[in-house]
C-alpha cells in the first residue's frame, strides 16, 4: 500500500510538471519569441508614449513595467522594472535587477536613467501600474527606503531567485498602495526575502511559499494562485482570468474585456 502510494505520488508530480510545461512549450512554438538575434544586436528601443502614458510636463510619476526575457527564457519568464520621475526631473530613473552585475562581483541593483517603457532585448514592454501626482510625490520616499533594504543586493540566481523579479516583488510589498500584482510569468516575484509567509506583491493577500519553489497565494487583486517549480497558475474568477505559465493571463471573456473602456 505505501509503495502504491508513492507510485502514484510520483506519478502525480511528473503529469503536474509536464502539464504546467505546456504554457512555456507553446510559447517556444507560436509564442513569436525572437530565438536568433544575438543580445547585442535585440532591440532596446521605445516605441514612444502610449496615449495611456502621456504626462503632464512636471508631473510625478511611478511605473511598474514588465517584458518578456530575453531569449528561450521569455517562453517562462518576463524581467520587471520601475520607472520613476521624481519632482523637479524631466527624465526617468529606472530600477531593476541586472544579473550580468552579480557575476561581475557588484551589487546587482541597478539605477539609471531611460525611456521608462523601452524594449528589453526585443520583446515589448507592458504597462502593469502606476501612480501620478501627489500619491506618487508621497510614496518616493518610502519607494527609496525599500530599494535600499533589498536584502539579496549581491546575490542572484534566475530560477527560483532571488532575480529581477525578486526585487520588484520586495519593492511592492513595502508599497502595498500601488495595487499592482505581478503576472504569473514574473518567475522569481515568490522567492521570499524574509519569512515563508509573506504579504502578496499586489498589496491586497497573503503568499506561503517553499524557496519560491512550491506554495500557493490568495488576493483580491491576484486572484488564487499555486505555484509548482517556480511556474504559476491559477484562476481570478471575478476577473475572468485564468494563469497559466508561459502564458500568463488569459481571459475566459476576451469579447466582453474589449468592450470594457
Amino acid at each position: 500500500m505505501r509503495w502504491r502510494l508513492i507510485k502514484l505520488t510520483v506519478l502525480l508530480i511528473f503529469g503536474l510538471t509536464a502539464l504546467l510545461l505546456s504554457g512555456p512549450l507553446w510559447m517556444l512554438k507560436f509564442g513569436g519569441l525572437d530565438l536568433h538575434t544575438h543580445w547585442s544586436r535585440a532591440s532596446m528601443d521605445s516605441p514612444g508614449a502610449l496615449e495611456g502614458e502621456r504626462l503632464d510636463e512636471d508631473e510625478v510619476v511611478i511605473r511598474v513595467y514588465a517584458a518578456r526575457a530575453y531569449g528561450w527564457r521569455g517562453a517562462f519568464a518576463d524581467h520587471c522594472w520601475i520607472a520613476v520621475r521624481n519632482p523637479g526631473e524631466a527624465f526617468f530613473r529606472l530600477h531593476e535587477v541586472i544579473g550580468w552585475r552579480h557575476y561581475r562581483g557588484m551589487a546587482v541593483v541597478s539605477e539609471s536613467v531611460g525611456t521608462p517603457n523601452r524594449s528589453w532585448f526585443g520583446n515589448p514592454a507592458r504597462l502593469l501600474g502606476e501612480v501620478r501626482g501627489q500619491e506618487a510625490v508621497a510614496l518616493i520616499p518610502r519607494l527609496n527606503e525599500a530599494i535600499a533594504s533589498y536584502p539579496a543586493a549581491r546575490h542572484y540566481r534566475v530560477w527560483p531567485g532571488p532575480n529581477s523579479n525578486t526585487f520588484i516583488a520586495h519593492v511592492l510589498r513595502h508599497l502595498p498602495e500601488l495595487q499592482t500584482p505581478l503576472p504569473a510569468t514574473a518567475i522569481g516575484k515568490d522567492f521570499p526575502t524574509g519569512l515563508w509567509l509573506q504579504p502578496t506583491p499586489g498589496g491586497s493577500g497573503w503568499q506561503l511559499t517553499l524557496w519560491g519553489l512550491a506554495g500557493v497565494s490568495i488576493g483580491w487583486n491576484e486572484g488564487l494562485r499555486f505555484q509548482w517549480l517556480a511556474m504559476e497558475f491559477g484562476l481570478h474568477p471575478f476577473r475572468g482570468e485564468v494563469y497559466w505559465p508561459g502564458l500568463g493571463a488569459v481571459s475566459l471573456f476576451p469579447e466582453a474585456q474589449a468592450k470594457t473602456p
